[in-house]
């Protein structure tokens, strides 16, 4: 075995360790975006659920001729308030 052929084999043995290193940390940091994204998935319906309860809450407040002039019964709040949290703007 010549100095080269010793040279080009420890150069394979670098890049084949740092290879499979690279792999491992790709496959790791995608496990982490996607539990990333999960996180963000479940915090987002949780605070939409919290946001829909203080709504809930308010309305559950306003008399019944309160509710009428906004043209909302008792029986309609639940929905009214996930209509009120969940209705997104698309411009004018």
């Amino acid at each position: 075995m010549t100095i080269a052929s010793m040279r080009l084999d420890l150069q394979q043995g670098i890049r084949g360790s740092w290879s499979g290193k690279w792999q491992t940390w790709r496959a790791m940091a995608s496990s982490a975006n996607t539990g990333a994204a999960m996180i963000q998935h479940v915090s987002l319906k949780i605070r939409k659920r919290i946001q829909i309860a203080r709504m809930q809450s308010v309305l559950n407040g306003y008399t019944d001729e309160q509710l009428r002039k906004i043209g909302v019964e008792r029986s309609e709040i639940r929905r009214h308030a996930e209509t009120l949290v969940n209705y997104e703007y698309d411009g004018l």
